[in-house]
């Protein structure tokens, strides 16, 4: 909380800790802090086997987005909260469409917002990046 990079060693001991909670908290906290190395750890295991570390590294990274729109996209609430989208599963239209309304923002600009998240995060988007989705009447 007090952004001390003296923080990152003693939390990057407890990354594996048993308890999801406890990951997810400490992987929040690494987020926060944006250390260089804590981040580049985080950004490893967005490709790991089990998915359940795959979305506590995003939620981790998610606190490196300065615009808290990015961070919302990148909940599956579309709230900047738990839960976190799983970087292996697929965004969908579905999903723009949701963001669209609950956002208030047009359609293109949650597209572009998704596309450079899924860039940043190797996130898994269902569209094609040069077809714009349109909601369904």
């Amino acid at each position: 909380q007090l952004s001390d990079a003296r923080a990152v060693e003693p939390l990057l001991a407890h990354l594996d800790d048993p308890a999801p909670e406890v990951r997810q908290a400490v992987a929040e906290s690494l987020g926060r802090l944006s250390d260089a190395r804590a981040i580049s750890i985080l950004t490893g295991r967005l490709s790991a086997s089990d998915s359940t570390i795959r979305r506590e590294a995003l939620a981790g990274l998610a606190q490196t987005c300065q615009n808290e729109i990015d961070r919302k996209l990148l909940s599956r609430d579309i709230d900047a909260l738990h839960p976190f989208w799983d970087p292996q599963e697929e965004i969908g239209k579905s999903q723009l469409r949701e963001a669209m309304e609950r956002l208030n923002l047009s359609i293109e600009e949650i597209q572009r917002r998704y596309e450079a998240l899924a860039h940043r995060f190797q996130l898994k988007l269902a569209w094609q990046a040069n077809t714009p989705a349109t909601p369904n009447p």
